[in-house]
């Protein structure tokens, strides 16, 4: 049985438990699994290959929740997995990912949204990299001045 796949676990949080893992005080297993189950749903249904794995650098595993009536507020969560030739696994450690965000306009409802992203380069490692930080501090520019 693998550790991280909660169609095999159950996801049940006494499964996890047991193992002395809890859901509620370890946000990060709760990504690792939700991307493990988003790899899966997806090669199951033919949308990627293990090709597609097999040839990228990186892998950005993201789940948000959209809500809102004119405004919407969007979070989530994800992890970014980069290659490291020199460790174990060849993968980094898995890193967070924070996902948050608001828009204005015609929304009603809510979505639930697993992305996967494969950065297919170091180039592009780069400037998902350098973006999101540029990104971010230019919302809160925009947010400061407003």
């Amino acid at each position: 049985m693998s550790a991280f796949t909660s169609l095999e676990l159950g996801r049940d949080e006494k499964d996890f438990e047991q193992g002395g893992l809890s859901l509620q005080k370890n946000p990060l297993l709760v990504s690792i699994i939700d991307g493990c189950e988003t790899l899966k749903a997806l090669l199951s249904k033919n949308k990627i290959t293990p090709e597609h794995i097999a040839s990228c650098r990186g892998l950005i595993l993201m789940r948000t929740d959209k809500i809102g009536f004119g405004i919407s507020v969007t979070q989530g969560y994800g992890l970014v997995l980069l290659r490291q030739p020199n460790a174990p696994s060849g993968w980094s450690a898995p890193l967070p990912l924070k996902v948050d965000g608001f828009s204005m306009g015609a929304v009603m409802g809510y979505s639930e949204q697993h992305t996967l992203i494969l950065l297919t380069t170091d180039e592009e490692i780069d400037v998902f990299l350098n973006v999101s930080r540029c990104a971010s501090t230019w919302w809160m520019l925009c947010l400061v001045a407003v």
